[in-house]
């Protein structure tokens, strides 16, 4: 029935978009039957580095716990505002609405609600990591795969670890405090992304024994490089998730059927 809705606007839509806000709307009108949880094994929570648009093998179904996030902060609405943008059809207000297509849709929602789209992508990414204090019944949501490095003498240092990261996707790692580390020990997060312009992103969240957290956005300069000190003592940190992520829709190609991807 969604899909009817939504060929209203523009059937040649993005099977991301398309299947993504059809799976998202079974949770709002059955919201105890659960169905859209099958496809969160094709998700950003089980494939961070699937890039968000990829519409095959199962992930254009898994996209929908983006547009869960979307509603979660901006109201249910939201995705009414994207299709509203998706619509290329003469009736639009102007020649200025043309060409919204998938993403741009998004963005231009995002944008209206007065926040960033690379800020949102990189916030969502970073709840991804803990969906179960992210998202109502997030504790039955699948958590991504995040490598844990402890380190324990004062002045450890990992060296460079270098990783690359798709479009619209992510990457995470976990570093816990070993039991040789001092009480008042700190732990330095290095990042050295690309430029500014490919809309990199990182964010740091500190996990106390308490239960309590602490986000920490590591501002990254023209260049894609920046910096943060956290407490990583072991007397009351249990860990520091560390999310990189490639917020970029600097897409070509668009318009074009038989891609994968948005673009």
């Amino acid at each position: 029935l969604f899909h009817a809705v939504q060929f209203a606007y523009d059937y040649r839509e993005d099977t991301w978009m398309t299947e993504g806000t059809a799976a998202w709307v079974e949770d709002v009108v059955f919201p105890d039957a659960n169905l859209s949880r099958r496809y969160l094994q094709h998700s950003p929570l089980s494939a961070p580095l699937t890039p968000l648009d990829f519409g095959r093998q199962g992930h254009q179904y898994g996209s929908w716990i983006f547009f869960q996030y979307l509603s979660d902060r901006f109201g249910r609405g939201i995705v009414a505002k994207i299709w509203r943008l998706a619509d290329d059809s003469p009736q639009q207000i102007s020649a200025k609405e043309l060409e919204t297509y998938s993403i741009r849709a998004v963005r231009r929602a995002i944008a209206r609600e007065g926040r960033d789209f690379q800020k949102v992508f990189a916030d969502f990414s970073r709840v991804n990591l803990r969906p179960a204090k992210g998202y109502r019944d997030g504790g039955t949501y699948p958590v991504p795969f995040s490598p844990r490095l402890a380190l324990g003498a004062h002045g450890e240092d990992t060296g460079w670890l270098g990783t690359q990261v798709d479009h619209l996707a992510s990457q995470y790692v976990t570093f816990v405090p070993a039991d040789g580390a001092p009480p008042n020990r700190r732990l330095l997060v290095r990042v050295d992304g690309p430029p500014r312009g490919f809309a990199p992103a990182a964010r740091v969240v500190v996990r106390f024994d308490t239960g309590r957290s602490k986000v920490v956005s590591v501002r990254l300069n023209k260049n894609g490089n920046g910096d943060v000190r956290v407490p990583f003592g072991r007397a009351s940190v249990a860990s520091v998730d560390v999310a990189l992520i490639n917020a970029s829709t600097r897409y070509e190609g668009c318009f074009k059927r038989g891609t994968a991807y948005s673009c």
